[in-house]
């Protein structure tokens, strides 16, 4: 019987019996951190067939979490850290038999890390959410002196890593961006709505089939977690802060996830991540250099108004990429990441099942025969 290095969970199901956290916010020293998870390993009750890991099993995983097998991190203003590795889990020596995983890593600091920590196993343990196909799965989790996921996916990279490639195509940027759309527009529909609140490019692992697989469920509200927008995570974990936020008031647009979406797919279809910025003022600012896109601006230009591809250039050559495509995924662009301004003037984000209907719309959609029903023909 094939025996795999690891020590297996207990078989429950998920409880609400999480250690709630005083303190939130507060950093916590290394004496600290390894007395709340040593007391706390106790009380985490997972789904079955999820196993418990080490941090020594998850460092052999990793090759000892070497550079080698790094893929991303990300860091706060506030300093949290998260690192994620490719991994190997070694099912059975005799056979050869390896199973290839990510593994993400926090560094408990922060009782902010629990949080974060908590709510993502709640939701990928949940066999609703949990089962989408564009949710990374949970394969095992560590709790004992260190925080620690492990996704059961052989990725080819995060999509902030991928963003740069030349080798990522049209088709395949569009094919991950139609995977976001779908995912979002699933969170939507429950009761009450799911909605992620750091949708990200470090967040979202690309698979080999260029299928999007969404890890980064740390700031989320709603749905099965019946809790309010966390605004105690918010000023710490997102990475560019929408505009139309109002954390002293506790408001968040409905259209925030839009929002998400929006800002991967200007990442997705220029090739660039400094851009972003951009959409805080909802402005291009001129000193970012845009030499490498279909339309050159010399001057701010206001994206409320912004019709013009935006397109990167080196699309042009490939089969799949049509003029129009560009046209309709720039046009679609500038109104998920629209701002709001001061009175609340400007015209409302797009429905994220009309991002979806627009998005099936594409040729490029059409030709890879990425539609979801026969609601829509092209």
């Amino acid at each position: 019987m094939p025996q795999i290095r690891c020590a297996n969970s207990p078989l429950k199901h998920i409880s609400s019996c999480f250690r709630r956290l005083p303190g939130k916010g507060k950093r916590l020293s290394r004496a600290d951190s390894e007395n709340f998870l040593e007391a706390d390993q106790e009380e985490v009750r997972i789904g079955d067939g999820i196993l418990k890991f080490t941090p020594d099993q998850l460092k052999e995983f990793t090759g000892g979490f070497s550079d080698e097998n790094y893929l991303d991190g990300t860091s706060t203003r506030s300093g949290f850290l998260n690192r994620v590795y490719r991994g190997k889990v070694i099912i059975d020596e005799e056979s050869n038999w390896v199973r290839n995983v990510i593994v993400e890593v926090k560094e408990p600091s922060f009782h902010l890390e629990y949080d974060v920590w908590e709510t993502q196993i709640r939701l990928f343990t949940d066999p609703v959410i949990g089962g989408h196909p564009n949710v990374a799965k949970l394969y095992g989790y560590c709790n004992d002196g260190m925080l620690g996921l492990v996704y059961d996916c052989d990725a080819l990279q995060t999509m902030h890593n991928m963003v740069p490639d030349e080798s990522f195509t049209w088709a395949m940027r569009m094919k991950v961006a139609f995977g976001l759309a779908h995912l979002l527009e699933f969170l939507e529909s429950q009761t009450p709505p799911l909605r992620i609140l750091n949708l990200e490019a470090h967040s979202i692992l690309i698979d080999k089939h260029y299928n999007p697989l969404v890890f980064g469920f740390g700031v989320a509200f709603g749905g099965i977690l019946r809790r309010p927008a966390p605004f105690h995570l918010l000023q710490h974990y997102i990475c560019w802060l929408y505009s139309d936020f109002n954390l002293a008031l506790g408001i968040v647009p409905p259209s925030i996830d839009v929002y998400g979406f929006g800002a991967s797919l200007l990442t997705l279809i220029t090739k660039r991540h400094d851009i972003l910025w951009c959409t805080y003022h909802g402005r291009v600012p001129s000193h970012i250099p845009m030499t490498g896109l279909l339309k050159v601006s010399p001057n701010d230009v206001c994206l409320h108004d912004f019709t013009e591809s935006i397109v990167q250039r080196s699309f042009l050559g490939e089969d799949e990429y049509l003029s129009q495509d560009g046209s309709d995924v720039t046009q679609l662009t500038m109104e998920c990441v629209k701002v709001f301004d001061e009175i609340g003037l400007t015209a409302p984000r797009p429905e994220i099942s009309d991002v979806v209907n627009r998005l099936k719309r594409l040729a490029v959609v059409c030709k890879l025969g990425l539609q979801r029903d026969n609601s829509l023909s092209c």
